[in-house]
């Protein structure tokens, strides 16, 4: 697994799996550039967003396909958070191939949604992922009220087991996943909206910038659309190993599409915590 380190704004220093570390310098770490209007418009006029990643930000995915969310910027959705006490915590669950994924995130006081941690095991039984995401969520997140939502696929049966994982994590761990079939083109609509700067001038999404590196990625090239189309409309990849990044995205974009879901039937993000959910399936029970 990669480490990343800010030393300083706009410098990095990344342990990468081998042990080895790189230090990237980015723009921002030159202070007359970091908020430089005119500098940035005479390097960067002309370049696509894409361009501007590869070039400049060592992003060598940007290149391969269209980004999904293209609104997303580092120096405007990412910043450093803390966890708040008393506030639901909201997990989203990818259940991959032996390489599960898990996001932690909260609403802060000016109504925007901070993704403050992330998590991928490569080559790891959900189970015990499972027994890692409850020592972090225990640690990082004590005394917090979790709302888990998930991967449809979940509630497929496993192997020999006849079990899904869903079951196992309601059953075993006493994780209770909500899920719901849906579209990209919904999840990814979710995300644009809140990835707008709004009229106080924040966006409704951010991102922790040291504990979700893998989720940045994403955001700023690993998750793209390949040029050509599928049933007409943009796709993001697929999951690979060359491409973590997908899985911890959709992980995410579970959360958006439930929490929407429930909003729609008239329940507040803060009235979550309140619903009754099936013991087995996960579900909430909307009376």
């Amino acid at each position: 697994m990669e480490t990343y380190e800010e030393e300083m704004e706009g410098i990095i220093t990344r342990q990468n799996k081998n042990g080895f570390y790189v230090i990237y310098i980015y723009p921002e770490a030159d202070p007359y550039k970091r908020n430089n209007e005119t500098w940035r418009e005479k390097v960067f006029g002309g370049l696509s967003k894409e361009d501007i990643e590869r070039e400049f930000y060592i992003n060598f995915e940007a290149g391969l396909g269209k980004r999904i969310f293209d609104e997303f910027e580092v120096p405007v959705h990412t910043g450093e958070f803390s966890f708040i006490e008393g506030k639901d915590v909201y997990r989203g669950w990818d259940f991959g191939y032996n390489r599960p994924a898990c996001v932690w995130l909260q609403k802060n006081i000016h109504d925007q949604y901070i993704i403050l941690r992330e998590l991928m095991l490569p080559k790891t039984y959900i189970s015990n992922f499972a027994d890692e995401v409850i020592r972090i969520s225990t640690l990082e997140f004590p005394k917090a009220t979790f709302r888990d939502f998930c991967d449809p696929s979940g509630v497929q049966k496993e192997g020999t087991s006849g079990r899904s994982m869903i079951d196992m994590l309601a059953n075993d761990k006493q994780i209770f996943c909500s899920f719901k079939p849906s579209e990209p083109d919904r999840q990814y609509n979710i995300v644009h909206k809140l990835l707008r700067v709004r009229g106080d001038g924040k966006p409704g999404l951010m991102v922790d910038k040291y504990n979700c590196p893998i989720l940045i990625e994403g955001f700023t090239g690993g998750f793209y659309a390949r040029d050509r189309l599928t049933k007409g409309k943009l796709r993001a990849i697929d999951g690979s190993e060359t491409n973590p990044s997908v899985d911890i995205m959709e992980s995410m974009l579970y959360v958006f599409d439930n929490i929407e879901e429930l909003s729609e039937k008239g329940y507040g993000s803060e009235e979550i915590c309140e619903l009754q959910y099936d013991s087995v399936t996960g579900i909430p029970l909307l009376n």
